[in-house]
């Protein structure tokens, strides 16, 4: 009779052993699975549809505004930093004129580097180009804007006043929901070519030129 029930015990014994083993590897798997947070597909859809945006706005040539004697402002897009998505933003132009000084709290050491200047200071023929201008989020969420987004004919943005940054960040600015940027664009132009300007904001990048940038032609005065 132990004879008997002996081997019915051993295989019951690897049964439940190897049920054991199953079942562990099982969990773990299912630990092991990526767990997927609930608002990725609202993300997904946002990206979804600033990809619309995106398309449907290149498809259009590059809108071009006569800025006119009062402050002009035009709605546009721009990336979010690290390319994730998009805001909305407004962008007034309210003045633009030649100067050869900088405007109050526009710091020299920050300027990018031109061929105009020397040392922050401007060379023998060319003249500063300031334009003011105000930058408005229209997000909920505070966005990192690359002000130099902005040229005028070919010129590079200088500096702006009220720099943050140093180095590689100096041109960028902090766009808080509610708290519109006010500054002066600084471009450095040749004194022989003081006629008409335009003020390409650029936000999409310079090779872009359809409605996710606008064109502004610039009403000039001498300071």
């Amino acid at each position: 009779m132990r004879r008997l029930w002996l081997p019915i015990l051993i295989i019951s014994l690897v049964i439940s052993t190897f049920c054991a083993m199953y079942v562990a590897v099982g969990a773990a798997a299912e630990a092991e699975e990526p767990h997927i947070p609930e608002g990725i597909f609202s993300e997904s859809a946002s990206c979804d549809k600033n990809r619309e945006i995106i398309n449907k706005l290149a498809e259009e040539p590059c809108p071009v505004y006569d800025m006119g004697e009062e402050p002009f402002t035009v709605s546009l897009y721009a990336p979010e930093y690290g390319d994730y998505g998009t805001y909305e933003m407004d962008y007034t132009v309210k003045r633009a004129y030649f100067s050869d000084h900088l405007p109050s709290g526009a710091c020299e050491e920050k300027l990018s580097s031109f061929e105009g200047l020397s040392g922050g200071r401007l060379k023998e023929g060319y003249t500063f180009l300031l334009v003011d201008v105000i930058i408005k989020n229209k997000n909920e969420e505070k966005q990192m804007y690359m002000v130099n987004s902005a040229t005028v004919r070919g010129n590079a943005l200088l500096g702006f006043v009220g720099q943050q940054f140093k180095n590689s960040a100096r041109l960028h600015a902090e766009l808080y929901p509610g708290e519109p940027l006010e500054t002066t664009l600084v471009f450095a132009v040749r004194t022989d070519k003081k006629e008409a300007y335009q003020l390409i904001i650029n936000n999409f990048g310079y090779g872009t030129f359809n409605k996710t940038a606008a064109c502004i032609e610039l009403e000039l005065e001498n300071e």
